[in-house]
């Protein structure tokens, strides 16, 4: 079947290309490692990092303010699958938001350590698609990276430039469990080592000093994100020179 054909037929986004294998939605998407994962371009030094990081899907209206604050928001999506899948099924339509706010992170599909590593390596590269296609739209785009356990470390680290900023959260990550403690800092030094990331964004309420230590994120410059609204009311004293 020739997919592009169909497609200008007029066919519902996602119905003849759920893959999206079309050569207009990044076939020519840079890839490293030989398994075509897109690199997701770093985004442009003069965009700086974000001041505040937005759930996908929240309102941007009056009653949030976001367009007049003197800060910059990002899109994340921190958030179960199933509230941000669309960025994947209907990229066309999916993009709508993160252009609409101009910075986004890369979404964060899930990788379980239960699950077979070829859907691990499926939401790998879904990540590192959509964040290239918004990139190639204008968006500027952080990578979010995440890891299950050790046997994700030969993919779930690539399509990210060395140097490039990153995004990681421990939403999800009970680290008051050993087990789970331990495969999050593990995977934070190996993170460290294979990017060597010149910042680091966590959306955590708070990061333990003796975690930083454990996870080699005290070398690094780490920008932490707390929950949404906690975080712009920060952003606005800091836009206000600092004054409650």
């Amino acid at each position: 079947m020739n997919v592009e054909a169909e497609l200008r037929r007029g066919h519902p986004q996602g119905s003849v290309d759920a893959l999206n294998t079309a050569r207009g939605l990044g076939l020519g998407f840079d890839s490293e490692g030989g398994l075509g994962i897109p690199s997701i371009p770093p985004p442009a030094r003069g965009a700086g990092l974000p001041d505040v990081l937005i759930p996908h899907k929240t309102r941007l209206n009056h009653q949030l303010s976001l367009e007049d604050e003197q800060f910059t928001s990002a899109v994340h999506f921190f958030l179960e699958d199933y509230r941000f899948e669309a960025v994947w099924s209907t990229p066309l339509k999916g993009i709508s938001y993160v252009r609409r706010v101009g910075y986004a992170l890369s979404p964060d599909f899930s990788l379980y350590r239960d699950w077979p590593l070829a859907l691990q390596l499926f939401n790998v590269y879904r990540n590192r698609w959509c964040g290239a296609y918004w990139a190639s739209e204008g968006v500027e785009v952080i990578p979010t990276v995440s890891w299950s356990d050790e046997a994700s470390y030969p993919f779930c680290f690539m399509g990210v430039g060395r140097g490039s900023p990153v995004a990681i959260s421990t939403v999800g990550v009970r680290l008051s469990d050993p087990e789970e403690r331990r495969l999050f800092e593990e995977g934070c030094r190996e993170m460290l080592e294979r990017i060597e990331p010149r910042a680091v964004l966590v959306q955590a309420e708070r990061l333990p000093r003796e975690l930083l230590g454990g996870s080699g994120l005290d070398g690094v410059e780490v920008r932490l994100y707390p929950p949404r609204w906690k975080s712009i009311r920060e952003a606005r004293k800091l836009a206000a020179g600092g004054r409650a």
